[in-house]
């Protein structure tokens, strides 16, 4: 699943990646792996509304 993700990302090449709560995520190897393929195209994200609605979900499990 994670070679799919970079595969994909790769194949589309989008000018800037956002990743919301980067520090939920079960697999930091994979968000490390992004960084440094996508280097100054990755912004991590910890407060907008789509991490406030993440962070809400993971208090509900």
């Amino acid at each position: 699943m994670d070679d799919m993700i970079i595969s994909m990302l790769i194949t589309n090449s989008p000018g800037k990646i956002i990743i919301h709560c980067g520090d939920n995520c079960r697999n930091l190897d994979l968000i490390d792996t992004i960084k440094k393929v996508f280097t100054n195209r990755v912004q991590m994200c910890d407060t907008c509304k789509i991490c406030e609605k993440i962070k809400h979900s993971l208090n509900k499990v």
